[in-house]
């Protein structure tokens, strides 16, 4: 199986000169991936549209703490783990040094949650269903959530059954940009990198496919900050899982 990629060259903020490599992107749904043996998806913002949530509790909190919020790129902690949401934090205001800020902001997270849960992006469901249908011992979830989080989410979108495993933030310890969490879980299932298909909907998580080998469809939402990010980093783009063909997951998973 063949997996085109491009090099891009860039200049830090400390003006250090790198290269990273990253997939040809197509903007279309007719992308087709052959002898697909493992289909792993993200959940926050990919299956369950959490992120509105997380940023909700991050901005909250960042004003009882008396910090603009406005100039904190939200978006920025999409994907990761929320202990590095916190340390990011306290690298940004130093001020914060001293509160345990993970487990606030997860904490609160959770009542947030608890009051009004979130949706799930429009067609995950069924298109975990019909991933699971076509590779029922290799559909899983890669996830920066911890598992009790992961397991409130399959018991809501009653997915249980159609999951073969799962691996959360409190399995590994990076976090996505990190592709530790995609190459384990692939180790697991016994199956090559080169062999799973992602779905992703954040820069981190498509940084974390990419560096891991893996072919790589994002889930932009229609934001077109999502989208310009997936035009450098994912195989393709969708807005949401209602854009797949019915037959999608039975083709990829044909040997070519």
């Amino acid at each position: 199986m063949r997996i085109l990629f491009r090099v891009v060259s860039h200049t830090s903020s400390k003006g250090c000169r790198t290269r990273e490599t990253y997939p040809e992107t197509s903007l279309v749904v007719n992308y087709r991936p052959q002898n697909i043996q493992a289909i792993l998806f993200d959940m926050d913002g990919t299956l369950w549209d959490t992120e509105k949530v997380s940023e909700r509790a991050i901005a909250e909190l960042l004003v009882q703490w008396q910090v603009d919020v406005q100039s904190v790129d939200l978006l920025a902690f999409h994907g990761i783990k929320w202990s590095v949401i916190g340390q990011l934090l306290k690298e940004q205001f130093p001020a914060l040094e001293g509160l345990d800020i993970a487990a606030r902001i997860e904490e609160h997270f959770e009542e947030i949650q608890r009051a009004n849960p979130a949706p799930l992006i429009p067609g995950a469901a069924r298109a975990f269903r019909a991933a699971s249908a076509a590779l029922p011992h290799t559909t899983a979830i890669v996830t920066s959530s911890n598992a009790p989080t992961v397991e409130e989410f399959l018991d809501l979108a009653d997915l249980r059954e159609h999951c073969a495993t799962f691996t959360s933030a409190d399995m590994c310890p990076h976090s996505k940009p990190h592709p530790q969490s995609y190459l384990m879980t692939a180790e697991r299932l016994g199956v090559e990198a080169g062999h799973c298909l992602v779905f992703e909907d954040s820069e981190a998580g498509m940084q974390a496919a990419a560096a891991a080998g893996m072919h790589c469809i994002a889930i932009t939402g229609g934001h077109e900050g999502r989208t310009h990010v997936a035009e450098r980093l994912a195989h393709a783009t969708i807005t949401d899982f209602t854009e797949l063909a019915d037959n999608f997951f039975g083709d990829v998973v044909q040997i070519s």
